[in-house]
């Protein structure tokens, strides 16, 4: 039986380090559209225990209520730490075109 959603886990699934961004943090300015993250295998599998983690808490949600279909999650980066979090979210909707 699936539980119904009483609150949004306030902390981290779990973290990892982030090794180096692409390009250089220095080059970045407004028209910067595209950051790459390179992280090492070991912080790779801590960031994907992180998101097992929490995509098995929100999965635990009744996902027929409105409530359980807009649970998401925030891939946190950190920038003066160079460390990225896995935390539960609700997305913003998207506004329908017209």
């Amino acid at each position: 039986m699936k539980k119904e959603r009483t609150s949004k886990k306030e902390y981290s699934f779990g973290s990892c380090r982030v090794e180096e961004f692409k390009p250089k943090r220095e080059t970045w300015n407004s028209k910067t559209n595209i950051i790459n993250t390179i992280i090492t295998f070991d912080e790779a599998l801590r960031l994907k225990l992180a998101l097992d983690a929490v995509l098995m808490e929100i999965n635990k949600y009744k996902r027929n209520s409105i409530e359980g279909k807009n649970t998401g999650i925030d891939l946190v980066i950190n920038l003066s730490g160079s460390i990225m979090s896995v935390v539960e979210a609700t997305p913003k909707k998207k506004k329908a075109k017209k």
